[in-house]
């Protein structure tokens, strides 16, 4: 006991400086941004914990004469982790928050890499790696001044471990709680909460293929079904004049990140505070396989995330899955979404005929970033210049977006052409929106949930329901009330219940 006493007390100066450096970005964070003066504070407790626990390691190692190298790993492990937290307190408004984390378990090595092409340029390379070299002497330093205190450290040990003690449930914010949250699966077998539920008729007449189109941060200022000024969306339009489409007019996704999304908008849980986690909740293609639709899941995204996705719990419900990216390398090529056309035709040529009935998910990369990895090099119509207006740091962004939208706008179409001759209906929506410059004139990517302007703008999304035209003859009641529904405010959380209503199904 006398030895472990005489060790930490050695360590007095590593426990106090790593536990501040750890500590000073999302105290800063949660106190002046957030207001959460708790959680600014009970952090620091959590840290503590951490860079105690590492002191212990250092006790251990002493034994084999190893623990000054590791110490010296400790220290640069926590320089760069402070630095990390500070650029992306600068780059996206947050630090590593819940949120990012999700984004992150829901990422295949695809967007990974495209993330990097973006955001991880070689300035910001050379400028991370002075920060940690700065962090680092700094750490160096401050040890130095602490030894030379005296005896007084030893008091402000004393505050930190009571402190520290009473905070051990708040471990999401030290290094090691980040990372396990990082590897935390998601992904769930959805087969073990089946409900089997009995299916009503709602109507007599019930098409013979509902197809839902799932796309990728699409933003509904960008679409010129809703007023944007560039012509984004030529293709969906016609079918809107044509009345074959009804475009809803104040519809929102549930989250601003994918994985939260299809928690909310693929099941009957509303969110996280529900009273059943969402991987017991009713999903959709549980309920439409119960009111007699074959189900099929074709996805232009990988199977497999950076560490799982979420998506993919999904996809296992359904009877076929097709997906353009196999697990492997081909989840680093960048496929356009016009590959999924061939699955498409192929299923439906196959199996869809008049004596069936079919439910068919289609998941797209629609405008993912990197924008301009999302459609082939002739569809860049819009250029920087078409954008003076806009400041100068923008333009690019701006064509790379719309011409994304544009292609997307030409893929969405191309689906709903396949149902053209059948009885059939289709809905289209994004799993979430995105903050395109609107919460800062630097900040162009997913929403930063902490900023309510930034939020906002992340679940602004467009939602239109195509009817081909024998299922327009046979539903007209249909017809009018989705022309009611869309000019009132609609969340995708009522996704199943929609999709029900449309196919003339309820559950008892």
């Amino acid at each position: 006991m006398q030895r472990l006493y005489k060790y930490i007390s050695s360590q007095v100066p590593f426990l106090v400086i790593g536990t501040l450096l750890c500590t000073i970005i999302d105290s800063l964070f949660y106190i002046f941004v957030e207001n959460k003066f708790d959680r600014g504070f009970l952090v620091i407790g959590a840290n503590f914990m951490m860079t105690l626990g590492m002191v212990f390691i250092l006790m251990l190692l002493s034994v084999f004469k190893a623990d000054k190298i590791v110490r010296y790993v400790f220290m640069f492990i926590i320089s760069a982790y402070v630095c990390l937290l500070a650029f992306c307190w600068a780059k996206f408004g947050n630090t590593i928050d819940k949120g990012m984390i999700a984004l992150i378990n829901g990422t295949n090595p695809q967007e990974m890499s495209e993330f990097f092409s973006v955001y991880v340029t070689v300035p910001s390379i050379l400028l991370m790696l002075f920060a940690v070299f700065v962090v680092f002497n700094a750490f160096m330093f401050l040890i130095r001044v602490m030894h030379s205190a005296g005896k007084k450290q030893m008091i402000a040990v004393g505050l930190f471990f009571v402190f520290g003690c009473c905070c051990l449930g708040f471990s999401f914010y030290t290094i090691p709680g980040r990372i396990e949250a990082i590897f935390r699966t998601q992904k769930k077998n959805l087969s073990e909460y089946l409900h089997h539920p009995v299916m009503k008729p709602t109507r007599e007449d019930h098409p013979d293929v509902v197809m839902l189109v799932i796309g990728e941060s699409h933003v509904r200022s960008h679409s010129s079904l809703y007023g944007y000024e560039k012509n984004t969306s030529p293709r969906l339009a016609r079918l809107r004049d044509n009345g074959n489409l009804i475009c809803f007019s104040q519809a929102v996704s549930p989250a601003t990140h994918t994985a939260e999304s299809f928690k909310y908008f693929m099941t009957t849980c509303r969110s996280a505070e529900d009273e059943k986690p969402w991987y017991e909740c009713l999903t959709i293609p549980e309920a439409v396989q119960c009111a007699g639709f074959n189900t099929v899941w074709i996805s232009n995204q990988a199977y497999s995330g950076w560490h799982d996705n979420i998506s993919a719990s999904f996809a296992d419900l359904c009877q076929t899955m097709m997906y353009a990216k196999e697990k492997g390398s081909e989840e680093l090529i960048a496929f356009p979404d016009e590959v999924l056309f061939p699955f498409v035709a192929k299923y439906m040529n196959k199996n869809v005929t008049r004596d069936t009935r079919h439910c068919v998910f289609i998941n797209l990369m629609g405008q993912h970033q990197a924008y301009d990895k999302r459609y082939p090099r002739q569809w860049e119509k819009f250029k920087p210049s078409d954008y003076s207006a806009k400041p100068e740091n923008q333009r690019e962004e701006y064509a790379r977006y719309d011409n994304a939208c544009l292609y997307n706008d030409y893929v969405v179409d191309s689906l709903f052409s396949t149902l053209r001759n059948r009885n059939a209906v289709a809905v289209y929506f994004p799993d979430h929106g995105q903050d395109f410059y609107v919460s800062a004139p630097d900040y162009c990517s997913h929403s930063n949930d902490s900023n309510p302007v930034s939020y906002e703008a992340g679940i602004q999304i467009p939602l239109c329901i195509y009817m081909s035209d024998e299922y327009r003859a046979t539903h007209a009641d249909v017809e009018r009330k989705l022309k009611e529904m869309s000019c009132k405010p609609f969340n995708t959380t009522d996704m199943l219940s929609l999709v029900l209503y449309l196919t003339g199904y309820s559950t008892k």
